[in-house]
């Protein structure tokens, strides 16, 4: 019974996981690692500019920080990297500077983490206006919620870091 009911407790928790599911993962998908993925945030932080917002996610379900591998922190960290300097290298070259970078994670309710599943923010700033009112919307979105974005914004964004990120 017991070993039923756990097995039975973590299929109920990857069917309500959004990083769990496939069609939130393509939907969302730009760059693939071997552990861990790549996304654009639905609803990116930051007005005016570019909201470069992504997500590093975990392929393995694992709800908290402390719960991931060695190996996957360590592609997390290398496929951050990565994206910080492919996005910072094309913006230099059109002209634009990222001026900050920010990687977090929260681990719990208690921080704002609303999706049980660890993940990584990713966000970059162009400027100090954008800076500024992207902390205050960390805030907002911990306090009432995210904004989405339509499925049609999302799909061009997607496409777009997509083949930046691939060197396209």
């Amino acid at each position: 019974d017991s070993l039923a009911a756990k097995t039975a407790e973590k299929v109920e928790q990857h069917a309500q996981c959004a990083f769990c599911q496939k069609k939130v993962i393509e939907s969302q998908l730009v760059l693939d690692g071997k552990r861990v993925q790549v996304l654009y945030n639905y609803a990116p932080i930051g007005l005016g500019g570019e909201r470069l917002h992504f997500l590093i996610v975990s392929k393995r379900h694992c709800p908290t920080f402390h719960q991931l591998t060695k190996e996957e922190y360590q592609e997390a960290m290398e496929l951050a990297q990565f994206v910080r300097e492919r996005i910072q290298s094309h913006f230099k070259e059109e002209g634009k500077l990222i001026q900050k970078v920010y990687a977090y994670h929260k681990t719990g309710a208690d921080a704002g983490q609303s999706v049980p599943h660890w993940h990584m923010h990713l966000v970059m700033t162009q400027n100090g206006a954008q800076e500024w009112l992207g902390k205050l919307t960390v805030l907002r979105n911990i306090l009432i919620g995210s904004f989405k974005l339509s499925a049609d914004a999302l799909k061009h964004q997607r496409r777009k870091y997509t083949a930046l990120l691939a060197g396209e």
